[in-house]
């Protein structure tokens, strides 16, 4: 658990205990005062799990030299999985602002890899501590240069700190706060300390700081370079890397140096090659390539072996006598089927030695066996069906049919229509298919509905309703509240594009002329669409033997559903910008625009639809009990006592959670790591509330709600129920505002299917250290645009 999350679990315990001890006081249960001492020590104890031990403290020197042996295992590692510890390595060509070469006279043609990192290192140690930025081209062999680098500055006495760009969020977090994050990520937790890691390590120069996937910041790249400038230490060289063309240099002050990767000189990789093939281990194997490479052409033989990557395949290919392919037979595949042909071969291969285990024995999932070939394939043919072939996690939905989230939206109807069983006259069904109408409004954003998918929701929730309604009614009744609920929430499906619609809608009229309809009454028209249908299929349950516990009729059963479904959608145009696209990940910030302006605009617009659920409740009691104290209470119960918390958790979720930009910086995992607590703690807070509510009428409230229980015969709520406001206005709240329910249905039927694994994050991630990925941000697409293509095509069937 990282520092930042022990820290709001300690708040979080801390609220929640002196809540449970306030309620138990204010409930006047005296035989729980008893237990106190126990609750207190309980979350003592809970608190000693969440609490940081006391650290020792320790010395700058100390802390430089456990980095420098941490440091030296972990690049090490990785550069031993990359193949760059070998004695032969293609020179890195390096042109400065003007495009000059930077590097003159570096060697000869072949590097040794303690040559390449000396070289490396040389950019920074040859100069006064300053800052750098390295642009590469795709394929160039930017993060090769970074991870040479720090290999070298480690060898000559510096400790670099080789970071992530790509986790970092500028618009949110200082440098400092994310270096120590970073870093204790990479290295362990051993690494959080109280107060800022960073400052710890002191101002000497000896520590370099190293950022590559810098263009992950692309879109925040003038904020993170003000961060650098006002919390990175000058004392200290600082090194970035990014993809050519992603960070304008105009955003850079004056003092960066600016060096670029570039493609090696093709008398240079002719050097390179007849060295390599002169060499008495080769047998002659090369010798095809280097009689092409002499004859000074640019074809397309050279042109292959000019890219850094497909050199280096083609020699861990071509040397391995296992794969089957030798360079004479690469020359003649160039040559018969073209330049394509051979990357596509290569491209085979890399797969091939990326999904082994072997190189990669601390990764959690194994990809080498059938069922990692299909989530290759199967991710491979979602990124290729992408415009921009690139995707986050959040996306997964566009790769489910409509009928899954369809039918993850009919399972909320069952713990509604449970609410409703025990709830006063007034708070039954409409309260049911409101709750219901709501996750219909976030959990089916961005998704477009067909017939099929209605349909299959439709029966299933009418299904959940008999199911439920046999324990604990007759089955007469059972059938009556199955017709129903089960016919308001397939309406409120089919009429979903028109409730959520805020443009205006054109009713072509005879004559080839029109009228233009506002997007607010054509959602009313729905709502009472719903209604209608749902009261008439009332009528015609009731003449064939259904009945109805609470009375039926047309007009009780269109108000009562009418209410329901109108609250509902009125509640969703206000909470979320646009119900019609695709959900997003939410990020946890207030809104701060002055001392009172800032929060109170949000709890205004949680008020009223939260609070209008208990008048139209207590007006539905007084017309069916023909009590006006019956109506006021429930009013006053569940307008106030219930409403008025509610409406406080509502309005302050609105206020806290805000949607992601267009382009976020921060990483995946912390994208969602945050969007699943704010979905969890809308369940939570929700719940929490509504069970404290519950309890303070069963104690001290009594009273409010004699009339009700007297009248009513239903009212059976107990304070455990609170769990089900949780699972059902709690989940409106976070289907509304996070991406982490929607989310979560597409990796369980995708997983179920086998197409993709349940930690999708995690085989993300993976395949980013396999070199199989690459990450801008929290979007992931492959290292190179033809692996989608070589993946899906389905041509790596003679590997499985």
């Amino acid at each position: 658990m990282s520092a930042k999350a022990r820290r709001w679990a300690k708040i979080l315990l801390l609220v929640t205990a002196a809540v449970a001890i306030a309620v138990a006081v204010a409930l006047q249960k005296i035989d729980m005062m008893d237990g106190l001492a126990g609750i207190a020590a309980l979350f003592l104890t809970l608190l000693g799990f969440v609490t940081s031990p006391r650290q020792r403290p320790v010395s700058t020197a100390d802390l430089c030299e456990r980095l420098r042996t941490e440091l030296e295992s972990v690049l090490n590692r990785d550069a031993q999985v990359r193949g760059l510890l070998r004695p032969e390595l293609l020179p890195v060509r390096l042109l400065d602002r003007k495009g000059r070469d930077a590097w003159r006279g570096a060697g000869g043609p072949v590097w040794t890899a303690s040559e390449f990192q000396r070289h490396a290192a040389g950019l920074v140690t040859g100069a006064a501590p300053g800052r750098m930025i390295v642009y590469g081209p795709p394929s160039s062999g930017k993060s090769t240069m970074a991870l040479m680098m720090a290999l070298g500055l480690l060898s000559e006495g510096y400790v670099p700190l080789l970071l992530k760009g790509s986790s970092w969020d500028p618009e949110r977090d200082s440098f400092a706060d994310w270096f120590d994050t970073e870093v204790s990520s990479v290295l362990g937790p051993a690494y959080e300390y109280k107060g800022n890691l960073y400052e710890m390590l002191g101002p000497k120069a000896h520590i370099v700081v190293m950022i590559d996937d810098f263009e992950a910041l692309a879109a925040h790249a003038e904020q993170a370079v003000k961060r650098l400038e006002r919390d990175a230490l000058h004392s200290r060289p600082l090194i970035l890397f990014a993809r050519s063309g992603t960070i304008d240099p105009s955003v850079l002050p004056a003092r960066y140096t600016v060096r670029t990767l570039a493609p090696p000189k093709p008398d240079l990789l002719r050097k390179h090659l007849r060295q390599l093939v002169g060499r008495s281990a080769a047998d002659g194997r090369w010798r095809p390539v280097l009689h092409r490479i002499n004859r000074r052409q640019d074809d397309d033989v050279t042109a292959l072996l000019s890219t850094p990557l497909f050199l280096g395949l083609a020699r861990q290919v071509c040397d391995d006598l296992g794969s089957g392919l030798d360079p004479g037979e690469l020359v003649t595949l160039v040559d018969e089927h073209g330049r394509a042909s051979a990357e596509e071969r290569l491209l085979n291969e890399h797969v091939t030695m990326a999904i082994s285990t072997a190189p990669y024995p601390g990764l959690r999932l194994r990809l080498d066996t059938p069922r990692g070939h299909r989530w290759l394939r199967n991710l491979a043919a979602m990124l290729r069906q992408r415009k921009d072939r690139r995707m986050a996690w959040w996306e997964l939905h566009t790769a489910i049919p409509p009928a899954v989230p369809t039918f993850a939206t009919a399972l909320v109807l069952s713990p509604a229509y449970q609410l409703a069983l025990v709830m006063p006259l007034g708070l039954t069904r409409g309260l049911a298919i409101g709750l219901a109408a709501g996750v219909i409004m976030g959990l089916l954003r961005g998704v477009t509905l067909d017939a099929r998918s209605v349909v299959i929701a439709g029966l299933t929730a009418t299904a959940g309703v008999l199911g439920i309604g046999l324990f604990t009614l007759s089955p007469a009744q059972a059938a009556g509240d199955a017709v129903e609920l089960g016919t308001a929430f397939t309406l409120t499906l089919a009429c979903r594009p028109l409730l959520i619609r805020r443009h205006v809608l054109r009713l072509p009229l005879p004559g080839g002329r029109g009228r233009n309809v506002a997007g607010r009454v054509v959602a009313t028209g729905a709502v009472a669409l719903v209604a209608c249908g749902s009261a008439l299929a009332c009528v015609v349950a009731d003449g064939l033997g259904a009945e109805h516990v609470l009375g039926g009729g047309f007009q009780p059963v269109l108000v009562s559903m009418a209410t329901g479904v109108g609250i509902a959608t009125m509640a969703g145009r206000m909470m979320a910008v646009d119900l019609s696209a695709p959900p997003v990940p939410c990020r946890l910030a207030p809104r701060l625009r002055g001392l009172l302006g800032s929060l109170l605009p949000y709890l205004l617009k949680a008020f009223p639809p939260v609070v209008l659920i208990g008048v139209m409740a207590g007006l539905t009691g007084i017309w069916r009990v023909d009590g006006a104290a019956y109506g006021v209470q429930i009013m006053i119960v569940f307008g106030l006592v219930l409403g008025v918390p509610i409406a406080l958790v509502v309005g302050t979720v609105n206020w806290l959670t805000q949607p992601l930009p267009s382009e976020p910086a921060a990483s995946a995992r912390t994208i969602r790591r945050g969007d699943r607590w704010a979905a969890l703690g809308c369940v939570a807070a929700v719940a929490l509330v509504a069970a404290a509510g519950i309890m303070v009428l069963r104690g001290p409230g009594q009273s409010l709600i004699k009339t009700v229980e007297d009248q009513s015969g239903g009212f059976s709520v107990q304070p455990w129920q609170g769990v089900l406001f949780g699972l059902t206005l709690g989940v409106v709240l976070a289907s509304l505002h996070t991406a982490w329910p929607a989310v979560t249905v597409g990796q369980l039927w995708l997983a179920a299917r086998g197409k993709l694994p349940w930690r999708t994050v995690t085989f993300l991630e993976e395949l980013h250290t396999r070199r199989l990925l690459r990450r801008t941000g929290p979007y992931y697409q492959f290292t190179h645009d033809r692996l989608a293509d070589v993946l899906d095509t389905g041509k790596r069937a003679s590997s499985e």
